[in-house]
């Protein structure tokens, strides 16, 4: 085996001494061991370090313990995640739930990049290991905590980085600037909570503006790419605030270049392709009363009748106003509802079309007060994350009328004042049974259904509505189709 080494390393010709000294040191090289540990929890990387200076390290392993027993003994998967080398490693408790996280910093080597955690999440149910990878832009600092912060210093730790998408879009690199970023780790997933943290977002789009201005006083006519890389990165800043429609203004009035109509587009699509811009050009000219990005996952409030999760948010509303309310989310089928300051339904909402499972609807206030917005998704195995928001226009009167009758189609029945969803899944249920608690109003409502009084129900779907009413309330059994005015058959 010797003899081989030796063989393959006399043929490399125009770099024979650096190849003989590479093989031999290669034989030589002592593997290397970073541990951390919190608790009864430690981890350990071993790795063989490269000989040749500044590539990247081999066979990286690593090993996870509890009270000394170990407990994962895996390699590290390098191609899948970029592996060059660790720059940290650290056990720590990332979501308050008394269960340490191991995190691994990793470097993925080359220019301007890269690098990313490795986060090992401890499930007690199935005492297993499970990892998630989550990359961030650029090699900020040689620490993990140079990422960690507590901003609201409530115990959760935040990641504060920068958004790389906007990298190269508009400008070299070496001009590139970049929307602030926020995220929490929360029980196996990465959560960007950049909207909940308007000040640390206001100081940064601020910041950008400063830079703005400098460059373009400093430097006229030579620095076109810079001046859109920092307005990109700015109103980015403004959309996260709510203030997409200011931003915009102050963009348009500033940039004056002979591309502005051509920056403007690729600009406001790129945007609406980030997030940045709700339903791409929608939310212009509207003002954001809640704006909030949240995740569904075990440890939220739960419905009773159907186990499924839910969120709430609350906003200050006035009688006559006109409030659109999104749920959006690319991980599970969203609902929505709005209760009343005097717990009852207004509107609820399932899928905004055949096409577009999210969740949106519109209505018109009934009275000056506060407002619950109640984020769920359609079943009990909905997870994942989401974005809501409430906007009015900004060019509202409000007057005091009462609200027109919400068209929305919705799926099941709230029941506010227990603040639980019913099992019933049938067509039209916002307008049949809005606000109903007691089994009388629902059997008049019903009563009603059935003699045609509700438009939105046509004849083909009254004997499915009804059927599924008697099939999910039992209360009003043994009554049956014919005591509503329905054929049966």
């Amino acid at each position: 085996m010797i003899m081989k080494v030796r063989s393959l390393c006399s043929l490399i010709t125009s770099l024979a001494i650096l190849g003989a000294g590479s093989c031999f040191l290669a034989g030589v090289a002592k593997a290397e061991t970073k541990t951390a540990e919190s608790g009864n929890v430690r981890a350990e990387v071993s790795f063989q370090p490269n000989p040749i200076k500044g590539r990247c390290a081999q066979n990286p392993q690593l090993r996870l313990f509890r009270s000394d027993q170990i407990v994962l003994n895996q390699n590290i998967p390098t191609e899948e995640i970029f592996y060059c080398w660790l720059k940290d490693l650290q056990v720590r408790d990332l979501d308050k739930d008394n269960e340490p996280e191991i995190i691994l910093d990793i470097y993925s080597g080359g220019p301007h990049c890269c690098t990313s955690f490795m986060i090992y999440r401890y499930d007690v149910k199935t005492k297993e290991y499970t990892a998630i990878t989550h990359p961030w832009f650029h090699n900020f600092g040689p620490k993990i905590d140079d990422k960690i912060q507590d901003i609201d210093k409530d115990g959760n730790v935040e990641f504060v980085n920068y958004d790389s998408r906007f990298a190269y879009k508009f400008s070299p690199f070496s001009y590139s600037r970049f929307p602030l970023q926020i995220w929490q780790y929360h029980q196996g997933k990465m959560i960007d909570v950049t909207r909940r943290y308007p000040q640390q977002v206001k100081n940064h789009a601020y910041q950008l503006w400063q830079e703005y201005i400098t460059i373009k006083n400093q430097f006229e006519g030579d620095a076109t790419s810079a001046e859109k890389a920092i307005l990109a990165a700015y109103l980015a800043d403004k959309f996260l605030l709510g203030e997409g429609e200011d931003g915009w203004m102050r963009v348009q009035e500033t940039y004056k270049e002979s591309d502005r109509t051509q920056f403007f587009t690729e600009l406001r699509n790129f945007l609406g392709e980030t997030g940045y811009i709700r339903y791409q050009q929608t939310n212009i000219g509207r003002s954001l009363l809640l704006q909030e990005q949240g995740v569904l996952a075990n440890g939220d409030s739960v419905l009773s009748s159907d186990n499924s999760l839910y969120d709430q948010y609350t906003f200050q509303g006035s009688a006559g106003q006109t409030v659109t309310i999104t749920v959006e989310s690319a991980e599970f089928d969203t609902y929505v509802a709005i209760i009343t300051p005097d717990e009852k339904l207004l509107a609820e909402n399932d899928d905004i079309n055949q096409s577009n499972k999210n969740s949106g609807l519109t209505a018109t206030l009934p009275r000056n007060g506060t407002y619950r917005v109640i984020v769920n998704g359609y079943d009990n195995n909905s997870r994942g994350r989401y974005a809501v928001s409430v906007s009015t226009p900004t060019q509202q009167t409000v007057t005091g009328q009462s609200p027109s009758p919400n068209q929305q189609t919705a799926t099941r029945t709230i029941q506010p004042v227990i603040q639980t969803f019913s099992s019933v899944k049938s067509l039209g249920m916002a307008q049949f049974l809005r606000g109903t608690t007691e089994l009388k109003s629902a059997q008049e409502t019903l009563q009603k259904a059935a003699r045609g009084e509700y438009d939105t129900i046509t004849n083909g779907q009254k004997t499915d509505f009804i059927e599924d009413i008697l099939e999910d309330i039992p209360e009003i059994r043994p009554v049956d189709c014919k005591s509503f005015g329905f054929s049966c058959e």
